[in-house]
């Protein structure tokens, strides 16, 4: 099968919701990985297809597959990262978002995205931590990745903002106690509306 054809047959498995046909498209096409001097242009949009039919075992033996080849595919990276977490590996993950994110040979919205990928690996580790000191502390390094990522680039970013909306909020709500400096709701909240009202173009976190 040609490079170009790989995407079609996830695409077409996909859109029939064959899960068989795509875990056995992921086998072989993980093979081929394998077979081959270097990964093709088409592993990121098999990722791509993977992710978006929430497929994370068959993500991640592609993803596992393509990063034999050698770390230098930040996207790469990052979708393996975010099918570790969507499979509750989160301290695996928030290893290769910390990792990427301090990657500078790395394009910056994978770095960005990274950023906020370390914030939802806190996220959850908070949500899943039942001691209390610890559930701080993974409650305010989320609120510092989130924060970090959407002030990147405030126009751009609003999903970690509003990421970071939720974490204050669910502080106040639980009585945690944040590091002093860190922004009211009420303030972060008002940025971001101010934001979103002046976008041009809305998506599904600014609508």
């Amino acid at each position: 099968m040609t490079s170009e054809n790989w995407p079609k047959q996830f695409r077409a498995a996909a859109s029939t919701f064959d899960w068989p046909a795509l875990a056995q498209l992921a086998a072989e096409y993980a093979t081929h990985l394998y077979a081959i001097p270097k990964p093709p242009d088409s592993v990121g949009q098999v990722l791509l297809v993977l992710r978006q039919s929430r497929r994370y075992e068959e993500l991640e033996l592609v993803a596992d597959a393509a990063l034999a080849h050698g770390p230098d595919a930040p996207a790469v990276r990052r979708h393996y990262a975010q099918a570790l977490v969507d499979s509750g590996n989160l301290a695996v993950a928030l290893g290769l978002y910390t990792e990427l994110a301090a990657d500078e040979t790395a394009p910056r919205v994978d770095r960005i995205e990274a950023r906020g990928g370390i914030g939802r690996c806190y996220k959850e580790m908070f949500l899943a931590c039942t001691e209390p000191d610890r559930g701080r502390r993974f409650l305010s390094r989320s609120l510092e990745a989130y924060l970090a990522a959407y002030l990147e680039d405030t126009d751009v970013n609003t999903w970690h903002g509003i990421n970071a909306v939720s974490l204050l909020a669910r502080a106040a709500r639980d009585g945690i106690q944040l590091p002093s400096g860190s922004p009211k709701v009420a303030a972060l909240t008002g940025d971001i509306m101010r934001t979103v009202d002046s976008a041009p173009v809305q998506n599904e976190w600014t609508e």
